[in-house]
């Protein structure tokens, strides 16, 4: 009997030490290990200890989160309203993204520059911007992104706002994961002087420009950095002001040209300073701005 209830006590022992060191080291599934021990009960057998162990994770080494994947979307479709706000310049842009039903990632980026009728006014941007063109166009699935930053003075030139443009512009692109080598930009009126302006200074960061019924504000321009982005310009024959920006534009692509880059200039019959903005910005010329790509001059 002695020795009976030395086997039991040394079955309890382990059955113990089970209970605290199994559980490290086995897989993560239910175990039920029942101890039995004899002893004479009226000439019955019965088990003395059932155990049973719970789900045991396996320790494993702490690890980072993956890096997460930007998804086709991170806003909804439709016209997505923001601010952006830039700690080196102490300075802030509002803006809308017009996202299509159809937006993934890699798609193109358009920037379009408004002129003085939406100085400040962000909220008129989505019935006079461009945005109301493309969707006339093409409904609501486009083959781009469009953003529509809003000055709130009348000038995209003036102090920091070329280089607070640019930080949003790569804000932007980088949220919504576009084509780098897609990324075009077009105005109309003082919002094409600030497309000539940008592309003096940025040069082939943009695909292509479209600046409409506007020259350069100061009458020339950065020829050979501005000749790295093509650039398809235009204005209306209608108005004393349309046909005065006719020779300063012409001047623009003619040294575009010189320079090595690719410009041209279209006269828009019978259209007048705000019409021109409307028949600049057919499906033809979306489709030329889509087919250029960064650092690479077309040949007509």
């Amino acid at each position: 009997m002695k020795k009976i209830v030395l086997i039991v006590l040394t079955l309890l022992l382990f059955a113990e030490l089970a209970v605290v060191f199994l559980p490290q080291i086995v897989h993560p599934v239910d175990y039920t290990i029942e101890l039995a021990a004899t002893h004479m009960l009226h000439g019955q057998t019965q088990p003395l200890k059932s155990i049973v162990f719970a789900k045991a994770a396996i320790p494993t080494e702490p690890t980072d989160p993956p890096e997460p994947t930007i998804p086709p979307l991170v806003d909804k479709p439709g016209s997505v309203f923001d601010t952006y706000h830039s700690d080196e310049y102490g300075d802030y842009l509002n803006y809308y993204v017009h996202i299509p039903e159809n937006a993934t990632i890699g798609m193109p980026l358009i920037v379009y520059l408004h002129g003085d009728g939406e100085v400040n006014q962000p909220e008129s941007l989505p019935k006079s911007g461009l945005c109301h063109i493309v969707r006339s166009i093409y409904g609501e699935e486009f083959p781009f992104l469009l953003l529509e930053p809003n000055t709130r003075v009348k000038s995209w030139t003036s102090g920091s706002i070329p280089k607070l443009l640019i930080e949003l512009i790569d804000f932007v692109s980088e949220r919504y994961s576009v084509n780098t080598d897609k990324i075009i930009i077009c105005g109309h009126s003082r919002g094409a002087i600030g497309v000539w302006d940008m592309i003096s200074i940025y040069g082939n960061y943009f695909s292509a420009a479209v600046p409409v019924s506007s020259p350069h504000q100061k009458g020339h321009i950065e020829y050979l950095k501005a000749a790295e982005v093509p650039v398809w310009t235009f204005a209306g024959d209608v108005g004393d002001i349309e046909r005065w920006y006719h020779q300063y534009l012409a001047k623009n692509v003619e040294m575009i040209n010189v320079s090595g880059g690719f410009g041209k200039f279209t006269v828009l019959e019978g259209a007048d300073h705000g019409l021109a903005f409307y028949r600049a910005f057919e499906k033809e010329t979306f489709e030329w701005m889509l087919a250029q790509e960064r650092g690479v001059i077309p040949e007509e």
